[in-house]
Order: C-alpha cells, then structure tokens, then sequence
C-alpha cells in the first residue's frame, strides 16, 4: 500500500514492512511479525555502506554484534567516544589490546577495586618499561592509604642508574628484615647509619641474650664520642687486643681511672717493662689513698726492687719501719755522710 507518505508491504499474513516520512523530512523503517519477534533488517552492500549524520544512535533490547574484518572507531574534533554499560564491559581481543592517546588514558573503578593481571595467565605484566625518561607512580599519601609489594621465589629486583637515588621515607617506623643473610654495601661511596643530625639512638644487636656476636671488621675502627664519651659493658669476661703495634688509652683532658672491684693485674707476659711515668710537676702515687692497707713492692721470687731517685723518702708511721733481708746487708752512701 503505497500513500503519500509511507509504503506498507505485507510479505506474509500479518507480518508488514513500512518505510514512512514525517515532519522535517524524518524516515521510519518498521518491521512487524505478528507471531515471533524475527522482523529482521538486513543491509547488503556489494561495496562500502557509508553512514552520515549529525549523530547516530544505536538502540537494541538485546546484543549489537559488529563484525568486520578491521572495525574502526573514531570521533573528529572534540568530540569523545563512550563506552558505557549497564553490566561488564568486556575487550577479549585474540591478539593484543592497545590504547594509545594523545593526553592520558584513565583507568577507574567507582564501586570496586581495578584488576590487572589478576588471571593466573604466567605472562609478564610491563608498567612504564618504554625507552623514555617518565616518572611512574603508584599509589598515594591519603588517610589509610596502603602499598603492597608481594614477590615468589623470584625475588624483587629495585635498581637505579646513573645519578639516580633511591629513596626510602617512612614517617613512622621503617623496619628491616631477613630470614637469610642481610648486608649492605656500597662499590663507591662511604657507609653512613644514623648521620643525620637528629638527637636518637643508634641500636646495633640490642639483644644481649640472643645475639651472638656483634662483629666489626677494617682496616680502622674509628669511634668518636661527644660531651657524654662512650661506654662499654659487658656480661662477661672482656678484653682488647691488638696483634701488632702498641694499644694506647690517653685521657686527654683529664684523668684515666682504671678500676677493678676484685683488684687490678698489670702484666708485660712477653717481654717489655711497665712503665708509669708522669710529667715534671707530677707525682707517682701508690696506695694513697687514706685506707689501711698494705703496699707490696716486689716477692720473694724478684730479682731485684730498685729505688733510685735525687731522694728516696721512707717514712712510717706509729708502727714505724722494718726492712728485712734474709741475706747480709749494706747501706751505702757514695757521699756525704
């Protein structure tokens, strides 16, 4: 049936096809059948279908399928492309995706966390591997914000050229922490711990009940103390030694106190003298201290007990003095009376 503005075919009973116009030159295409919903529109083109409009709208109650050989989406000017779904959007191409654009692409999840990766396909996933000076961030500084980094047997591999740092900066506690062996080396720098100018503790094998040994190994193991000095204390039997050369303990600017609460042992037990020497204006005291003990010079065993000064002073007390020798004897003067 053919009017002045529309065609209506019935191909079968019931079933009709209509191309209509209305007001502004509108075109309708209706297809109706009666009995299923099997009113199909198909387009055969033995050459390019070239659609153009001011816009195009595609509605459908079920699935669009778009199939080609190559299928090209592309929006001239500023005008954008939008995907949007109801449901899942889904990109399962049979060989690789890739989004390119000329600003940045935004991947965001309004309702639930963003995957990538998270088949158990044993594919590498590269972020930033491009051949290109950028910086790559993950993550944020917000509220409860958290990172974490999980590896396998294959480890973590963190690594740096040229001039470029690595920096580490917790706000809170850093912590440190390896079944296995923990070292740290520089190939071109010194190794600083704790040089920073802050008014802290520095901690190395604080647990002194588990911690077998506390070991520093170089050439020269240089400790320098401030206005508080340095302290060492031990559980146990202690000692310092040096293989070669002499061990010297200089209280520069004030005195040295060697004390022992069960008694004090100096010994050359190879070879050499015990030399205690003051300068000029000084004197050597033994057992001056106001407390009644005795001063033993010497044993049975020496060889000799040498006094020799411009003056030796012996002067005793309400017990006076006894020298005694097992052996004869001679005071001698070679002058004066």
């Amino acid at each position: 049936v053919i009017t002045d503005d529309s065609i209506v075919m019935t191909p079968s009973t019931s079933d009709t096809v209509t191309i209509s116009a209305a007001t502004n030159g509108v075109l309708n295409i209706t297809t109706v059948d009666a009995a299923a919903a099997a009113g199909n529109i198909v387009v055969t083109a033995d050459g390019t279908l070239d659609l153009n409009s001011v816009a195009l709208d595609i509605d459908a109650s079920a699935a669009v399928t778009i199939n080609g050989l190559s299928v090209t989406l592309a929006s001239s000017g500023a005008g954008d492309i939008t995907l949007d779904s109801s449901d899942n959007v889904f990109i399962t191409p049979d060989g690789y995706a890739s989004i390119v654009a000329a600003e940045y692409v935004s991947l965001n999840a309004t309702a639930g966390p963003i995957y990538i990766g998270a088949t158990t396909d044993a594919y590498a996933i590269n972020i930033g591997t491009g051949a290109a000076a950028r910086t790559i961030t993950v993550g944020n500084v917000t509220g409860a914000t958290a990172l974490v980094l999980n590896s396998g047997t294959g480890g973590i591999a963190l690594a740096s050229t040229g001039a470029g740092d690595i920096t580490i900066d917790s706000d809170d506690t850093f912590l440190l922490d390896a079944d296995g062996v923990l070292e740290l080396n520089s190939s071109a720098g010194a190794i600083s711990i704790g040089n920073d100018a802050v008014a802290q503790k520095i901690s190395i094998g604080g647990d002194t009940g588990t911690r077998t040994e506390v070991e520093l190994n170089a050439i020269r193991v240089d400790i320098n103390a401030g206005a508080n000095g340095f302290q060492i204390d031990a559980g146990a039997v202690s000692s310092v030694t040096t293989s070669a050369g002499a061990l010297t303990i200089d209280s520069a600017a004030n005195t040295l106190i060697l004390d022992g609460h069960t008694g004090i042992t100096l010994d050359a037990s190879n070879s050499g003298n015990i030399e205690i020497n003051v300068t000029a204006a000084d004197d050597i005291l033994i057992g001056n201290d106001a407390v009644a003990q005795d001063v033993l010079l010497g044993n049975s065993a020496a060889t000799q007990v040498d006094l020799t000064a411009i003056l030796v002073d012996i002067n005793g007390g309400s017990s006076g003095v006894t020298i005694d020798g097992a052996a004869a004897s001679n005071f001698t003067t070679s002058a004066g009376a």
